[in-house]
C-alpha cells in the first residue's frame, strides 16, 4: 500500500467519539439545607431525616430569623439611647445654646402637619427603625442570600421593611381591636406569623431564586 493509500486510510478511520456534556450545574435553591452540618451525618441519623425533609430555603430563613433578632436588638438600644441621651441633655447645665435648643426641640411635642403628635419617642423611634434597616439589608445581603450589596437593591428592601411594618400593625389591629383578643396572645401570634410575612417580602421582591 502506497504512502498516500495509508494516510487516506487513517483520516477515514473510526469517527470521532462525541463530546461529553457537561453535568449541569446545581441552581442555587436546589442545594441541600444545611449541607455542611448534613455531610457530617449518617445516612439514618434522625437529625438528618429532618435535614433531608426540609424545604430548599429553610437555612436561608433560619439565618433571616437570627439576623431578625438582632435587628430587634439594634432597633432597641437605639432607641433607648436616643431617647433617654437626648432627655439627659435637654436638663444638661452649661450646654451650648445651639445644643440646648437642639435638644428642647427634639424633646418637645409637635404637630405633625398639624394633627398628629409628634415628639422625642416618635424622633427617635423612626432613626432606630432606619439604623437596625441598613443592617438588616447588609447582614441580610451577605450571610442569608449571598449576594452583594446595591443601591437599586435597598431601594426596593426599604419599602418591602415598610410593608411588613404596615402588615405588622394591621394584624395587631385586627386579632386586638376587632376579635377582641387578648394583646399580649395577640402579640404572640403577630411575632410568630410575621417573620414568615415579611421572608415572603423580601424572596418576592429583593431577593428573588437565582
Amino acid at each position: 500500500m502506497s504512502d498516500d493509500d495509508a494516510t487516506s486510510a487513517t483520516n477515514t478511520s473510526a469517527p470521532d467519539a462525541p463530546p461529553v456534556a457537561a453535568a449541569p450545574a446545581v441552581p442555587h435553591a436546589a442545594k441541600r439545607p444545611f449541607a455542611a452540618l448534613r455531610a457530617k451525618l449518617p445516612d439514618g441519623a434522625p437529625l438528618a431525616r429532618v435535614l433531608d425533609a426540609l424545604p430548599a430555603d429553610s437555612e436561608t430563613f433560619a439565618r433571616f430569623c437570627v439576623i431578625g433578632v438582632a435587628n430587634t436588638g439594634i432597633h432597641f438600644s437605639v432607641l433607648l439611647g436616643l431617647v433617654e441621651g437626648i432627655g439627659g441633655l435637654r436638663h444638661a447645665a452649661d450646654l451650648p445654646p445651639a445644643v440646648a435648643r437642639a435638644a428642647e426641640f427634639l424633646a418637645g411635642r409637635h404637630a405633625l402637619f398639624g394633627v398628629l403628635p409628634f415628639g422625642l419617642h416618635e424622633w427617635a423611634n423612626i432613626a432606630a427603625f432606619l439604623v437596625a434597616n441598613a443592617f438588616s439589608y447588609y447582614a441580610n445581603s451577605r450571610w442569608s442570600f449571598g449576594v452583594g450589596l446595591r443601591v437599586r437593591r435597598y431601594a426596593r428592601f426599604l419599602p418591602a421593611s415598610l410593608v411588613g411594618v404596615v402588615c405588622s400593625w394591621v394584624f395587631m389591629h385586627f386579632l386586638n381591636g376587632v376579635f377582641g383578643w387578648h394583646y399580649l396572645l395577640a402579640y404572640a401570634t403577630q411575632l410568630c406569623a410575621m417573620p414568615f410575612v415579611n421572608f415572603t417580602l423580601l424572596r418576592l421582591f429583593v431577593f428573588p431564586k437565582r
